[in-house]
């Protein structure tokens, strides 16, 4: 089940020469998607905000910097915000940018309450601004070609999919703010959904949920594994920060199809391996690299073109908050959640 497409009508002039970026945040993500960005021909970023100072003096000396993200909202010259912010700053700071007549990408998840998901996507309605949330994922090549081979159905129909992240627990976010379950929602809501998103992304929404997890004394769960009951099929998903450091990040897909077993990143390895029945085994073309760039260059493309169909909109990325919640819900009190038929009310 792909995005729901969406056409926003552009205030902007109608042919835009160079897409210009004010980046908010330039911590791991902030410096990935500066990165990207610099590596496309079509997109400038004119000013980067950070209030902190030892980040401040990383900072490229030749875009201009903001300690305030008021102050270069305000500042204006470009045509869309790219926010990298921690999750608890996100609903704010997106709104203000909306107001002010910015389009927004807003990192994943959108917001850490699904009312705050609901404020921002009521402004961006009301603004005619696009909200568009980065989940990465979808744009991974790896994961992406195995969607077109689920979707050829070449191989039959999808009969069971296994997804799994695992990373040690973060300790370089600001004022550890990733360990509060109420700034971030902890690994269920900042790491797992990337799976949970990939699964509404392919299959749409399940009927129920089944999780079980380890909690903190917060409420946080910082480790989940979720049975996904679809009518056709179950998926199970694992992730948390539990893992030694010396294990580091991983993440892999296992699916099995009714003639052929396809394995995501097998061994650690950065392909997808496709074991036919009845065949040799063989590699998927095109699957190197990492999903941050094709990604922001679908938004670039589309901050461009002014047409931001088939991109994550904030009503599709909280829905997948709204699942993550049920999840957690499931954990805390052991027992399977129903999801609410309509999309709309997840």
């Amino acid at each position: 089940m792909g995005p729901r497409p969406v056409r926003l009508v552009s205030r902007a002039p109608a042919q835009i020469q160079m897409v210009k970026i004010a980046l908010a945040g330039f911590g791991f993500m902030g410096k990935t998607h500066l990165d990207a960005y610099q590596q496309l021909p079509n997109v400038q970023v004119v000013a980067v905000c950070t209030s902190s100072q030892r980040v401040q003096a990383k900072l490229p000396g030749e875009i201009p910097h903001f300690t305030s993200f008021a102050a270069m909202v305000d500042a204006g010259g470009f045509d869309a915000v790219d926010i990298c912010l921690p999750t608890h700053f996100h609903r704010e700071n997106a709104i203000y940018a909306l107001r002010r007549g910015f389009h927004v990408l807003c990192e994943k998840p959108l917001a850490a309450r699904l009312e705050d998901c609901r404020e921002m996507i009521r402004e961006a309605r009301s603004t005619e601004r696009a909200l568009i949330v980065a989940h990465c994922l979808r744009y991974w090549p790896t994961y992406a070609a195995a969607k077109r081979l689920v979707d050829s159905m070449d191989y039959g129909k999808v009969l069971h999919i296994e997804l799994n992240r695992f990373s040690p627990r973060p300790n370089w976010s600001a004022d550890n703010w990733l360990s509060s379950a109420e700034l971030s929602g902890g690994a269920a809501l900042d790491l797992h959904i990337h799976d949970t998103d990939l699964l509404m992304h392919l299959f749409g929404v399940p009927k129920s949920v089944y999780s079980h997890g380890l909690s903190t004394v917060d409420g946080g769960v910082h480790h989940i594994t979720t049975l996904y009951r679809y009518p056709d099929f179950v998926a199970v998903a694992t992730g948390g920060w539990t893992t030694s450091d010396s294990y580091g990040f991983r993440m892999q897909a296992r699916l099995l199809l009714e003639k052929a077993t396809v394995e995501i990143n097998p061994a650690g390895s950065s392909e997808v391996m496709v074991y036919p029945t009845g065949q040799a085994p063989y590699a998927l073309d095109s699957t190197k690299g990492e999903g941050y760039l094709p990604q922001l260059s679908a938004f670039i493309n589309a901050v461009e073109s002014s047409d931001f169909s088939g991109l994550v909109d904030g009503e599709e990325a909280a829905r997948s908050v709204g699942l993550c919640l049920l999840e957690i819900e499931s954990v805390r009190y052991e027992r399977e959640v129903a999801v609410p038929t309509s999309p709309r009310a997840v």
